[in-house]
């Protein structure tokens, strides 16, 4: 940070505090400081902690070596462990609280050929203590963990540590380990799930467009009609690349393709995804035939079915794992079994509620955007309000109500279906004996478990 600072003008003041030395940068009076204009112009001046990211624009194999030893530098650790066999184990960990920064810092080990895995480590398990008084983080730790061998022993060579305990430890501990050979074989490389085949030939095809498809954190692209993965999430990305319509044309297919969808085995709800991204209408046929092959899995049911979807404010949060909210994962999946049933009336309720009819045209993605948004919860009362003598209650809620039991105004002999899209620990509706199943989180495979069900109580098959 001196080479830097002198590098730009500017004045070094050092302020010890402890062990801690502060940096302070000054520069002439009424003069911008370089220092933060370099910041400001890489787009991570003022972030804090939990937002801290490198910047989305292309840097040299040097820069991603320095800004790696930098963070092994100030953030990392380097550990050798033996375990109960007597073999011996190096470890060199990055920890962060941004997930983002932990999620580019592999993908930049993984540019330098380096394997990783990001491990995330709750608050409460990462408690410790500072002049004998307990702290605990209000955040999760994200700790980028290399740990194979071959994988130590190529970052020793590439880094250049500058605190000099650091870079003689991890010298020490990829000496230990440098006896150990790749695991690799003819199907896989370092990563099982990871298939490999070989390249029977190569050939010059000529000059043909290729189009540069940002895929976060990595980069991944089409060339010629071919697509690469991840083109669910990046029909946005298409359309400002301005690839030409038979191109998009051709990708298209490929999206609505049954047997594509089948094997990608994403959610229904990932089609709303792509739907709201894309910023082209070319896309809606092909994501509303993706939706339709998406819901192979979700049974006809026969009879009259009362399905309840929750779209109370607290469904409008989204899990780790997703952008989509869970008002959105529910609507989805309510909407898709209604098209499926034999004779559906479909309720959308907060601490109101009201019929909705579910088109059967095809356009379930449009009319899943336009339902409405409720308050409070008062899941009970819109079981009472709606339920005529249906042969069974799906409801999709996350379980949180100002009302007591949702299936106190059903009678015993109708089955009551509940899926917590949520999660929560603590049900709303008893559940487990009889009549009353609830179902932990949402997938289009649990949808199968109404006719099995049902044909259990009256001895079918199967059972």
């Amino acid at each position: 940070m001196r080479e830097f600072a002198t590098k730009l003008g500017c004045r070094v003041v050092e302020q010890p505090n402890g062990k801690i030395v502060r940096l302070r940068f000054p520069y002439k009076q009424w003069k911008r400081n370089p220092v933060t204009e370099v910041l400001r112009h890489y787009g991570v001046w003022g972030l804090g902690c939990a937002n801290k990211a490198l910047p989305d624009r292309p840097f040299s194999r040097e820069f991603w070596v320095g800004l790696l030893s930098g963070l092994i530098d100030t953030d990392g650790c380097v550990r050798l462990r033996t375990n109960a066999k007597g073999t011996r184990h190096a470890t060199v960990e990055i920890g962060t609280i941004s997930s983002r920064l932990a999620e580019q810092v592999a993908d930049a080990l993984l540019r330098l050929g380096v394997t990783s895995t990001v491990r995330r480590r709750s608050p409460r398990d990462a408690v410790s203590e500072v002049a004998g008084r307990t702290v605990v983080s209000r955040h999760d730790l994200y700790v980028v963990e290399v740990s194979r061998a071959t994988a130590v022993v190529k970052l020793a060579e590439l880094l250049e540590l500058r605190i000099s305990y650091k870079a003689t430890r991890l010298a020490e501990v990829a000496e230990v380990v440098r006896h150990v050979q790749p695991a690799t074989s003819e199907m896989h490389g370092y990563d099982e799930s990871v298939a490999l085949d070989r390249i029977v030939g190569i050939e010059d095809a000529g000059e043909v467009p290729a189009y540069c498809v940002r895929v976060e954190p990595s980069h991944l692209f089409v060339a010629n009609g071919l697509v690469t993965g991840n083109c669910l999430r990046n029909v946005r990305n298409f359309d400002e690349a301005a690839i030409p319509d038979e191109v998009a044309d051709r990708v298209a297919a490929r999206l609505a393709d049954p047997g594509q969808v089948a094997r990608s085995r994403q959610f229904p709800f990932r089609f709303l995804s792509a739907y709201r991204s894309a910023r082209s209408s070319r896309w809606d046929a092909a994501l509303e035939r993706a939706l339709d092959a998406s819901l192979a899995n979700v049974p006809s049911l026969p009879g009259r079915t009362l399905i309840l979807i929750d779209r109370s404010a607290s469904m409008w949060m989204c899990d780790r794992r997703s952008a989509v909210t869970f008002a959105d994962q529910a609507a989805v999946f309510g909407c898709a079994l209604a098209m499926r049933a034999e004779k559906p009336t479909v309720v959308v309720f907060g601490w109101d509620s009201r019929e909705v009819e579910v088109p059967r045209d095809g356009a379930l993605l449009p009319f899943v955007e336009s339902l409405d948004m409720f308050s409070a919860t008062n899941t009970a009362a819109a079981v009472r309000r709606h339920y005529r003598r249906h042969d069974r209650v799906v409801l999709l809620t996350d379980e949180q109500s100002a009302t007591a039991d949702a299936s106190a105004g059903l009678p015993r002999r109708v089955p009551l279906y509940v899926w917590n899209v949520a999660g929560y620990r603590y049900g709303g509706t008893p559940s487990g004996l009889g009549n009353r199943h609830t179902f932990g989180g949402l997938t289009d495979a649990a949808f199968r478990m109404i006719p099995l069900l049902e044909a259990g109580r009256v001895a079918r098959w199967p059972f």
